[in-house]
This record gives structure tokens, C-alpha cells and sequence, in this order.
């Protein structure tokens, strides 16, 4: 086995994660790649170093492998997920919200409109943000995991824009799971850029 002499840099390289029909359902993205062959008898393989911006989470694999199967998820996937799952799932479906978000022709936000949130289902706050997302952006929705994301989120390029209505029902599940003071603040971000929030 003997390492070849001729490193071959790369400035950015992406890993995409695939669906059971080979279609891109997210990825990860590296820089600074530094590619090094090494050979072996009878062949050769490459060795890859560089930085990963966007570390998977450490649950990623099971998250992703609810998406694998080539369909969208369906409502309410997240719930039986523990809460290490819940924010693998966020992390996943921020991703693979890029891809439908962000594209050229992916089109303008959506202003206005009426929004209904399943509360009762909310008992973390990843639970939170899963059921948002998806109150938002239908199934496997991403809206935000942080109040700073959901603030991000709020100003514009995640499809839907305020000013618009959210219709929260069964809000007493999250008091009582995540406490009156985030709930609160959460609803404080959502009214101060202009959602309607019905309680």
C-alpha cells in the first residue's frame, strides 16, 4: 500500500443523502477538501479531509431513513420520535427545505391565509418547531428550530411570509410541557412580525 505523491485540492465538495429512487433529499456541504489517493493491490481508493459545515446530527441516519423511501412524510411523522430524534428531524427537514425553497424557480413567498397548528402533540420544544413547520409547510415542514431561526424564517425566503393567521389549537400541551415564559416568547416573535395568532 503506498500514497500517492499528487494531493488534488478541491474547494468545496457536497455529500447528498438519497431517496430509495436515487433522488437528492438533502446534503452536507465540505470545504477546504483535500483528496489523496491511495493504492492498494489490485486498486486504489481516495481519502477526503477537509471541513464539514454542516455537521449531521448524530441522529440523522434514522432521521433520514423516514425519508427515504421516495415520498414526502406524512402528518405528524415526528411524533413518536424521542426527543434526540425530534431534533435530527429538524436538522434534516432544514435541509431538504433547501432544496425546495431556494431554487430559482421555486417562486415567491406566500403572503396571507390561515394556518392551523396541532398543539397536542407538542412536549419539547423540537416538538414544537416539527409541529410549526408543518402547520406552515405541510408534512416534514421546516419553519425554524430556535426562536432566532424562527425569527430568520418570519422576514422571508421560507415560502410563506406574514402577514398571515395561525390558528393554534390545544396551546395548554406546550405551557405545560415547555413553560409559560417560552411558549410566550415564542408567540411574542410570531406578533411581532404581524402574525395573527388565535389561541
Amino acid at each position: 500500500m503506498s500514497e500517492s505523491h499528487v494531493p488534488r485540492e478541491v474547494a468545496d465538495l457536497e455529500i447528498r443523502v438519497l431517496d430509495s429512487h436515487g433522488e437528492t433529499i438533502g446534503s452536507y456541504s465540505l470545504s477546504d477538501v483535500h483528496l489523496t489517493e491511495t493504492e492498494y493491490d489490485g486498486g486504489s481508493a481516495l481519502r477526503l479531509s477537509g471541513y464539514v459545515l454542516d455537521l449531521p446530527h448524530p441522529h440523522a441516519p434514522a432521521a433520514w431513513a423516514r425519508w427515504r423511501e421516495g415520498a414526502e412524510p406524512g402528518p405528524n411523522a415526528w411524533v413518536d420520535l424521542s426527543p434526540d430524534e425530534r431534533d435530527a428531524w429538524l436538522d434534516c427537514a432544514r435541509l431538504h427545505s433547501d432544496l425546495v425553497t431556494f431554487p430559482a424557480d421555486a417562486g415567491p413567498d406566500s403572503y396571507g391565509g390561515t394556518f392551523s397548528l396541532d398543539g397536542s402533540h407538542i412536549t419539547d420544544r423540537a416538538g414544537l418547531y416539527c409541529a410549526f413547520g408543518e402547520a406552515l409547510r405541510g408534512p416534514g415542514g421546516y419553519f425554524g428550530s430556535t426562536l432566532d431561526a424562527l425569527r430568520d424564517c418570519l422576514g422571508g425566503g421560507f415560502g410563506v411570509r406574514p402577514p398571515f393567521t395561525l390558528h393554534w389549537r390545544s396551546v395548554d400541551t406546550a405551557r405545560t410541557h415547555l413553560g409559560e415564559a417560552y411558549v410566550d416568547m415564542f408567540l411574542n416573535a410570531l406578533r411581532s412580525a404581524n402574525v395573527s395568532v388565535i389561541l
